[in-house]
């Protein structure tokens, strides 16, 4: 009986159908990890922030730079990345003074012309949005040609699938990662974890740091961490 009204929900509502296989076969073979999408699920605004404000696509690029001269440094490492206006968390990698160092190198580096820092190809948030921008294009176009229901849903993951993160790096470059860091300042670095909330529901958030950034002639926040 549960089966039958799950299906006849999906039934119903293949659009919620399409985004948990989305999440579950497709965003997480990628790479893209449970946690990473329970982060953004609870603090959208900070996606919205990601993907809108100037400041924070120009952290964006130098996130991306330090996670690479860490992996160079460590070898692959499993971190979780998210930008904001005042700079960038990193999950998965708790060690704050190692990650100061990269950022500061990875915003001299780019600064030098070394654009490619700014860019990372396993971007999670590249990819969330590369691979929902085309399955909620290609599923109401599938419809508009007379191809509907579950073939529908199963040619929009296979799409997304083969497409989805090929097209990562492209929405990288099309805006939501800038690499003009002219005046940008590395502030410091800080120890960052906690729980979020999320519909009445607390989620643990691991423990991480957040490097914090500005404008040269902006307000200075206090650092943790300068060597």
């Amino acid at each position: 009986m549960h089966l039958l009204l799950l299906l006849i929900f999906f039934f119903l509502f293949p659009w919620v159908f399409l985004l948990l296989i989305l999440v579950l076969y497709v965003l997480i073979p990628l790479g893209f990890s449970v946690q990473s999408f329970l982060w953004i699920v609870a603090e959208p605004s900070v996606l919205f922030s990601a993907v809108t404000d100037g400041q924070a696509r120009r952290n964006h690029a130098i996130m991306h730079g330090t996670i690479q001269i860490l992996e160079r440094e460590y070898g692959a490492l499993n971190i979780e990345g998210m930008p904001t206006r005042d700079g960038f968390s990193l999950r998965g990698f708790v060690d704050p003074e190692p990650v100061l160092l990269a950022s500061r190198e990875a915003l001299s580096l780019i600064l030098k012309g070394g654009q490619p820092f700014a860019f990372h190809a396993r971007c999670g948030i590249s990819v969330l949005l590369a691979d929902l921008l085309l399955a909620f294009l290609l599923y109401p176009a599938l419809r508009l040609m007379g191809i509907g229901g579950l073939l529908a849903v199963v040619i929009s993951l296979v799409s997304v699938y083969l497409a989805g993160a090929r097209l990562g790096p492209l929405v990288q470059r099309l805006g939501l990662v800038s690499d003009d860091l002219a005046g940008m300042e590395i502030v410091g670095v800080e120890v960052d974890g906690g729980r979020m909330a999320f519909g009445g529901f607390s989620l643990f958030a691991p423990a991480g740091v957040f490097v914090r950034t500005r404008k040269a002639g902006a307000p200075r926040v206090a650092e943790v961490i300068s060597p």
